[in-house]
This record gives structure tokens, C-alpha cells and sequence, in this order.
């Protein structure tokens, strides 16, 4: 389940956005001298242009009249500048903030814990850490649309005001009215941007596994499964995108018809104020220039109220996620300052559905263990609970910290970059660089170091698992099925390194099978039916039964009758 986002009050909006243009105060500063100059010259310059330049026609002045018109092709000129400069700069400023946010989207979401990760496809991730940033980001221009509109707003009824007072100030009305027009319909406007991220992430989770499946589906005509859940995901993505346009458009109409009256009654005033001798004609055409500057802005900032709530919808989503990793809610998962790992009375799944019930399990720090059992009996499952990857139904995981943990476990999706990249050797130390080479030209991967595993075969992919997790220094390593896919000589070569270099440290280890290398661990365990069986535990070297034959750790210890 997601989060609840949080609820951020507009002055709560505000003060993030302010947080986080604060690294890029130069872009921001350029950007708001811009959408400045580009208002006083729209709502104050101009329309002074216009109403001088029609007083010099009335008073015959052909001379300034020139100049006027020379003035307002500059002014023209001037304000596409501003436009263009405006758009570039607004450009760089959102890609800036972009990089921010998905930055910190990313850094949330690789300190998440593993089995928040595993509750939810790549795609649903996908969309938390790229997409919902990336619209966040896009509102930049909302908030610099509305610094410009509420300027150039102010400039204009100031000029209007100055112009002919009386009449202007019947536009006061018009405030109140669209400050409880917003109340009303912005919180629905945000509820529904935040339900409609929320289902367009479902979606692309649903999309994606429907691409992983696809040979799946074709095979066994699963294509109405496929089709319901994607169908029924899209269904209620478009239904909040559609409830979420309503309520926009019922406050930009409202808003818009209000103003429309307002605008009607303006009109008439200055009318009246030009027959009673109190306004020149002049005076009438730059007041009416001003007040349409007024009235479009007006309505640009009523357009973006529903911009405004849908910000705050995606903001408040944002830091749903990013704030998540770091406060995490109790659970029935939690870490433990111990290398030891333990299940106190654990289930996982439900009711006939439960893969487990009432486990008790541990792991001591420096023991062997081996799992075994048939496939689908829940060897995985055991081990991603044992190291904290998934978290249980009921009952209480007690892990060590990530840091003390190294594992392979299935399915194993490699991250983009090559194998050295992997082993960051410029941040070991000489020692440990000589170690970890030595250990690649043991397992054979010399000649992949530079190589993206993800081309490698499945026998080389495995080699590049085990070697990986072999790198890390930890107290408990696990490794699931580290011998499929790897031909008999490498399962030897592979057992014995993984053997040879985690002494010292508790060692897990699942195989389907595996009797070639029980006399290697201190413990089997059994996974059948949902139980957990403890078929052997051997106190010393001396109790365990022959090994494999040359294996470095688990020599082949001589029977009573060769002893004789």
C-alpha cells in the first residue's frame, strides 16, 4: 500500500518550493526580472502609449504622434524579446529542478528497504521516481505564469486606478469571489491528482509485467486475465482524470462568468465617466487597454488555479515517496545491530494461501546452513524473509543491517553498467583490489570484466552473481541456487570459492538437492508443504558424513572403519 500523502497547506507549498529553487536562485532571479519587465511593459507602458497616442491625434500633434507609434514597435519589439528570453530560461530552470528531484526520487528509493521495493513492480518505481518528479518540476512554469499574471494584474489596476479611480475599484469584488471559488474546488482538484498519479503508476506496473509475461500469456491464452487487470487500471486512471477535469472546469466557469459580469459593469462606468467630462478620450482608450490587461490576467490566474491544486497534489505525492525510506511506520520487519537472523513465530501469505505459519527459525553467527526441498516449496520465499527482502505476514523478522548482508537471491536483475563498475576498485584498498581480481580470474571472468552482464550466458551471469557478493565484507551471505545453469567442474569451483571466502560468517545457501554438498554445512534444512525440518545437524567436522572429495572446506573426513 502507498503512503498517505501528506497535507500541505498553499503556505506549506510555497515554502518547499522556495527549498528547492534555492540552489538555482541565479536561473530564478533571471526568470522572475524577465516575467517582471515583460508585466510593467504590458500593463503599464502600453497602455500609456495608447492613450497618448490617441490624444495627439485629437489635439492634431502629427510630430509626437510619430514618436509614440516609433515607441510602441519598440515596446512590441520588447516585449518578444522578454517572451523568448523568458522560454529559454524557463527551459533551463525546470531541467535543473528535474535533475534535483529525481535525484533525491532515486536516493529515496535505493535506501528503501528491500521488501517495500519487492511490494511493488519496476514499473509502479518507475513511475514514482521519473514521471511524477518530472510533472512536479513542469510546475515551475505555473508558479512563474502566475508571478507574471499577478504583476502585470497590479500594474494595470494601478494605472486604471490612476486613470479613473471610481470606476476601478469596483473590481475589489472580484478577489473574494475567486478566493472562495478556489477553496471549493481546488482540494478536490489535488485529491484527484493525487488518485490519478497513483492509479497511472498501477497502470504502468500492470503494462509492465503484461510485457514480461507476454510469452506467458500467449502460451496459455491468458490475454482476458491480461486484459481485465490493465483494462481495469486504465479504466479508473481516465475515470480520476475525468472527475479531476470536472472540477477544473466548473471553477474556471464559474470564475470566468463572474468576471464576465464584472467586466460588463466596468465598461458601463467608464461610459458614464466619459459623458460627465471626467475622462478624456484618451483617457478612455488607455483605460480600456489597462483594464483588459486586468481582465486577462485575471482570468490567466483563475485558469491556473486548478494548475495550483494539481501542483500541490503531485508535491504532496512527491514527498509521500521521498520521505518514506526515512519514516518508515512499524512493522512486523525490523533490523537488528546483530548478525544474527531470526523468525520468531512468522507467517507468510494468507489463510489456504500461507506459504508458512508459525516459523520459528535462526541463523548463529559463523553456522552453515543448506536449504533444500522441491521447486515452489518455498526456499526463496525463506531466504528473502531471513535477510529481510520480504517482510512477514505476521510474527517478527529480526535481520542484521543491509551492510552486514551479501546475497544472491532469484530472481537477480543486474543494474546498467559493466561488471568492473560493479566492483568499484578505485574506492578499495590495494589489498583488497588484489583480492577481488584474483577471485574474478578465478570463477573465469577476466575476459568479462568490461562486459554488461546482462549480454553474458546464463552460466557467466551466475559466475558475475557470486562474485559480487563474494567482493562484500559481511556477516551473513546467501546465496539461492548459486549452482544452476553452471556445468559440473564450474559447481565445484563455485562451491569451493563460495566456501573458501565467506569463513568466518554465517553462510546460507539453497540448492535443489544438493546431496553432493551437504558435508559442507553444519545444518540441512528441509522445505516441503509449507514445514521447515531440521533432517541433520552436525556439532563437529568429526559428525559429518564424506564431502564431494577435494573441496577445500569441506574435507572428507574418514569413516570409523579407515580410522582402524
Amino acid at each position: 500500500m502507498s503512503p498517505t500523502p501528506p497535507s500541505l497547506s498553499t503556505r506549506d507549498l510555497a515554502r518547499w518550493a522556495a527549498r528547492h529553487l534555492a540552489p538555482h536562485k541565479g536561473l530564478l532571479a533571471v526568470v522572475l526580472t524577465v516575467e517582471a519587465l515583460a508585466a510593467a511593459t504590458a500593463g503599464i507602458v502600453d497602455p500609456l502609449l495608447m492613450a497618448g497616442i490617441v490624444e495627439s491625434l485629437t489635439d492634431g500633434a502629427t510630430g509626437l504622434f510619430v514618436r509614440l507609434i516609433v515607441a510602441a514597435v519598440v515596446v512590441s519589439t520588447v516585449l518578444r524579446g522578454l517572451t523568448y528570453v523568458s522560454s529559454v530560461v524557463h527551459r533551463k530552470l525546470t531541467n535543473a529542478l528535474t535533475a534535483d528531484l529525481v535525484g533525491n526520487a532515486f536516493e529515496s528509493f535505493s535506501e528503501r528497504a528491500p521488501a517495500k521495493v519487492a511490494a511493488h513492480e519496476p514499473g509502479y518505481h518507475l513511475s514514482r521516481i521519473f514521471d511524477e518528479p518530472r510533472r512536479v518540476a513542469e510546475t515551475v512554469r505555473v508558479a512563474t505564469s502566475i508571478v507574471r499574471s499577478a504583476l502585470l494584474a497590479v500594474g494595470a489596476l494601478g494605472l486604471c486606478l490612476y486613470l479613473a479611480w471610481e470606476v476601478a475599484l469596483g473590481l475589489a469584488v472580484v478577489v473574494p469571489v475567486l478566493v472562495a471559488l478556489s477553496r471549493r474546488y481546488g482540494g478536490r482538484v489535488a485529491a484527484e491528482t493525487v488518485r490519478g498519479d497513483e492509479e497511472e503508476a498501477t497502470l504502468r506496473s500492470h503494462v509492465g509485467r503484461s510485457v514480461r509475461g507476454h510469452v506467458a500469456t500467449q502460451t496459455f491464452g491468458l490475454g482476458a486475465v491480461v486484459k481485465r487487470y490493465v483494462g481495469g487500471a486504465l479504466d479508473r486512471l481516465l475515470a480520476t482524470r475525468y472527475r479531476r477535469t470536472r472540477e477544473a472546469s466548473r471553477l474556471r466557469s464559474a470564475s470566468a462568468l463572474f468576471l464576465s459580469y464584472a467586466e460588463n459593469l466596468v465598461l458601463v462606468g467608464a461610459g458614464i465617466q466619459v459623458l460627465r467630462g471626467a475622462l478624456t478620450v484618451g483617457g478612455l482608450f488607455g483605460f480600456t487597454k489597462a483594464f483588459w490587461h486586468v481582465v486577462g490576467a485575471t482570468r490567466k490566474l483563475v485558469d491556473l488555479l486548478p494548475e495550483v491544486a494539481t501542483a500541490k497534489g503531485q508535491v504532496e505525492r512527491y514527498l509521500a515517496y521521498t520521505t518514506d525510506a526515512a519514516s518508515e511506520a512499524p512493522s512486523p520487519f525490523h533490523e537488528a545491530d546483530t548478525p544474527v537472523t531470526l523468525l520468531r513465530d512468522v507467517s507468510f501469505g494468507h489463510g489456504a494461501d500461507a506459504l508458512f505459519e508459525h516459523l520459528d527459525l535462526a541463523v548463529r553467527p559463523g553456522e552453515r546452513v543448506l536449504i533444500s526441498g522441491p521447486n515452489g516449496s518455498g526456499k526463496s520465499t525463506l531466504a528473502r524473509l531471513l535477510v529481510g527482502a520480504l517482510a512477514p505476514t505476521a510474527g517478527h523478522a529480526i535481520v542484521p543491517p543491509l551492510a552486514s548482508i551479501s546475497s544472491v537471491l532469484l530472481p537477480f536483475g543486474f543494474p546498467p553498467g559493466t561488471v568492473r563498475e560493479y566492483l568499484q576498485l578505485d574506492e578499495r584498498s590495494g589489498v583488497e583490489q588484489a583480492r577481488i581480481l584474483r577471485l574474478a580470474s578465478r570463477l573465469g571472468l577476466d575476459p568479462f570484466l568490461d562486459r554488461d552482464p546482462d549480454g553474458l550466458s546464463q552460466g557467466e551471469k551466475r559466475r558475475v552473481q557470486v562474485l559480487l557478493a563474494l567482493t562484500k565484507r559481511a556477516a551473513l551471505y546467501v546465496f539461492d541456487e548459486p549452482l544452476s545453469n553452471v556445468d559440473a567442474r564450474g559447481r565445484d569451483l563455485l562451491m569451493d570459492t563460495i566456501l573458501e571466502e565467506t569463513e568466518g560468517a554465517a553462510l546460507l545457501v539453497i540448492l535443489h538437492g544438493g546431496d553432493r554438498y551437504h558435508a559442507a554445512f553444519e545444518r540441512h534444512l528441509a522445505i516441503d508443504g509449507g514445514a521447515v525440518r531440521e533432517t541433520a545437524t552436525y556439532a563437529g567436522e568429526a559428525d559429518r558424513p564424506a564431502a564431494w572429495g577435494g573441496g577445500t572446506r569441506a574435507r572428507r573426513v574418514r569413516t570409523p572403519s579407515e580410522s582402524a
